[in-house]
Formats: C-alpha cells, structure tokens, sequence
C-alpha cells in the first residue's frame, strides 16, 4: 500500500527493500509469494528493469542469506541467485548487469557447493552456479585466464571443513566476486567450476544427483570448449553399474486403495522409473560433454560405444532417447571438425560409424504405439550421420556390412509407410534412397 500511494517517500528505501523482496518472492508459500511478488512489481515494474537497477543490491542480498542460519532462507536465496543469472531474465545472458552478477556471485555459491553437508535447496544453487558459468562466459568482462585456465579434477576445489554459519557468512558476505579474484584464484576458473559440478554428480542422494546432472548438461551446452568428457563418462559408469537401491517398505496405511503387496510393487516401479531417469540424465551430460577434441573422442569412443549397447534397446524411451543423443554428439563433433577444415576423421568414423549406426537402426526399428519420440530422434541423428558419410564421398557405404546394410533398409522401408507422420516418412525416404546409392557404389 505505501509503494502504490506515497511512492515517491518509499523512493529512497527502495534499494534496502527490494533485494529483499525479491529473495522472498522464491517463498513457497504461495499467499507470501504472492504477496512479495505484487511488492515487486509495484516498486521495480519488471523483472529486467528492477534487476538491472539493483543488481549490486540484490548479489548482496543474496551472498547473505546464502550464509543464513535459516535452512529455509537458504532455499529461498539460492533460488533468487539463479533467477538473477538465468538467461530468460531480461536481454541474454550475456546482458552486463546479468554477467556482473554472475561474477559477483560464483565465489559465494562455490563455497555453498563446496560444503560437503546436503541440505533442501542446495539443488538450486548447483542451478545458479551452472547459470553463472554460462553468463560469465558469454560476457565481454576480462576474463582470460579465467576462461583458459584447466583443472583435470574436482579435487582442485577443496571442500570447506565445517558447515559452520559464521565461517559461512564471513566467506558469502565478503568475498564477492570480482573479475580479478576471478582471474587470480584457481579454484573459481571455469573448468574448476565445471569440475566441481561433475563432483557433485557423484553424490548418493537420487534426487540431488539428477538435479547436478540437469544442471551440468545446462552449463556443458553452452560451453562447447570445456573438456570434462572423461570425468562425466566415470560418472555415467558408475550410475550404469550401480545396483538399483533397496525399494522402501511400503507405508503402513496402503495408498490409493491398494492393498500392500500391490503398494509394494507400486515403489518398486517408482524406484525402477526413477533410476532410469538418472541414468538418462547422466547419459545426457555426456552427450553435452562429449568433446571437440578428435584424439579424446578416439580414446573415449570405444568405451562409450560398449556402454551404449543395452540403452539402445532399453524399455525406457529416455534412455533410448540418451544413447540417441549421444550418438548425435559423435556426429556433431565430427561434422564441426570438418567444417572447420580439420579433416582427418577418417579413422575415427571407421570405428564409431557402424556402431553408431546399429544402434540408430534399433531406434528406427522402435515400432510401438508409445515409441514414435525415439523413431523420430533415431531417423533425424541418422540424417547428420548419411550427410556426414557423403561429404566424406561415400564412406557410408564402406562401414556397413551386409547384414547393417539389410536391416537399415528394412526398417526404413518400415518408415516410408507410415502415413501418419509425412515428414518423417520423406525423411525415411530420402535416406532410403541414399542407403542405395551408397549401396551401388559399393557394388560398383
């Protein structure tokens, strides 16, 4: 009421007050929420217009109440600091304001990373921290060494010895970031930052670890020359060999009607689901990671082949849509390598292209009702894979043998039938028709 009918004597608490609200506007609680929210509006207008005039403010704000004794509060700020940084607010991620938030926050939300205590929230400052990375990266700040400087471990980012609130909020409050700290210190440059997010990764909590997968695969998309593809496939083998964790006794009053075996068999499905998704998360990280660099994909190709195999017959479509993303990646690399005059992929697709391939046509050949995401993906990674054969002047021909050769014209005959869906069933056919054509030249 006093922002709306005496604005002009609340001018001057502005910047006290809406840092403030605009932390608590992340309260779960929808009537304080909404209640913050209309503050907001009323005292900055826009989102965009209240960060860029408060940003020093706001980074403040945050940085405290990371350190706040309130676990709740905590949550709330770690929120606020990724709705700072996140690329949706206002004019891009590489917007100046945004970008010197980003640099005056990363120290802080390191040290909240850092500390090896779990806590509700400390998901979203993994969020914040990945958004940071991709904003400081894009902007136009001094940030060489920053950028160049290359860590191979998270073991470089030591952790902090105690959860301690004063240790804490003497870091948070007064160590905000600046391009120089940036610069200088080792364990804030971007691969650092990176690798301690892939540590993260590792972590037992479910929950937390597909959250640190989400966020690294965020971060690794916009962040094409960060090489941390080795460390992400360790990861990606430790969550394909983990065994699935004990399912819960179901609760004493079954749920939803069900009688208790059937409430057991209900957790176990949940806890089947949930695994899955971790490991498509995880295999999706890789694909974001997978790098530019030919003789790391030489040298990690095999392995990741090998690993690839039963997710591309797996029953869960995300899965199957994680190895076809992978897959993809392979092609990408490749593609960009020769666009850039690189050349010299002749070996690398000769050991990647056919397994690559097979397990494309197992995508294709994924006929159920439920399937048409995972034909759909599998038919458009298989598109960059045939163009990138003939750029190579024919090289498609040459990896398939007769039997590949057989099945991928089998299932794309399957393809060109449907007459539901005629892009991809002129997808089907035009790779149907280049299957041949590198099929004759080969006989020829």
């Amino acid at each position: 009421d006093m922002l709306s009918m005496a604005s002009d004597a609340m001018k001057d608490f502005l910047p006290q007050l809406l840092p403030l609200v605009f932390i608590a506007r992340e309260d779960e609680e929808k009537e304080v929420l909404e209640a913050f929210q209309t503050v907001w509006e009323e005292g900055a207008g826009s989102t965009s217009a209240g960060l860029r005039i408060y940003s020093d403010e706001i980074s403040n704000a945050i940085r405290t109440h990371l350190a706040s004794p309130s676990w709740v509060v905590r949550k709330m700020a770690a929120k606020a600091a990724f709705a700072s940084v996140d690329a949706g607010e206002g004019a891009g991620a590489a917007d100046a304001p945004r970008s010197s938030r980003a640099v005056s926050l990363i120290p802080a939300l390191k040290v909240c990373i850092s500390n090896p205590r779990m806590w509700d929230g400390k998901d979203c400052v993994l969020k914040a921290l990945a958004s940071s990375i991709v904003a400081a990266n894009a902007s136009t700040l001094p940030l060489t060494n920053w950028r160049t400087c290359t860590v191979t471990s998270a073991a470089s980012t030591p952790a902090a010895a105690s959860d301690s609130t004063m240790i804490d909020a003497a870091v948070c409050v007064t160590a905000a970031g600046t391009t120089d700290i940036l610069e200088a210190d080792v364990t804030l440059s971007r691969s650092a930052l990176v690798q301690l997010i892939v540590g993260e990764c590792r972590k037992k909590r479910s929950e937390y670890r597909k959250e640190a997968l989400l966020a690294l695969t965020k971060a690794l998309e916009k962040l094409d020359d960060v090489d941390v593809a080795a460390s992400v496939l360790e990861v990606v083998q430790e969550v394909s060999a983990a065994k699935k964790e004990e399912t819960p006794p179901p609760g004493s009053v079954p749920s939803a009607g069900r009688d208790a075996d059937e409430e057991a068999r209900y957790d176990a499905l949940m806890e089947s689901k949930g695994q899955q998704l971790l490991r498509a998360r995880a295999l999706q990280a890789l694909a974001a990671a997978w790098p530019s660099s030919a003789s790391t994909r030489l040298q990690l190709a095999p392995a990741v082949l090998q690993l690839l195999e039963p997710y591309f017959k797996s029953p869960s479509i995300d899965e199957r849509l994680a190895a076809i993303a992978v897959v993809s990646a392979f092609c990408t690399r490749m593609s960009a390598q020769m666009e850039e005059g690189g050349g010299g992929i002749a070996k690398e697709w000769e050991g990647v292209a056919p397994k690559a391939l097979l397990g494309l046509y197992h995508g294709m050949n994924d006929l159920g009702q439920t399937r048409r995401a995972v034909r759909k993906a599998a038919l458009t990674a298989s598109e960059g894979w045939f163009k990138l054969g003939g750029k190579m002047g024919g090289a498609l021909g040459g990896c398939l043998d007769a039997e590949l050769r057989s099945q991928l014209g089998a299932v794309l005959n399957e393809l060109t039938a449907d007459q539901t869906d005629i892009k991809m069933k002129e997808a089907a056919q035009a790779l149907l028709k280049e299957l041949n054509a590198f099929a004759a030249t080969q006989s020829a």
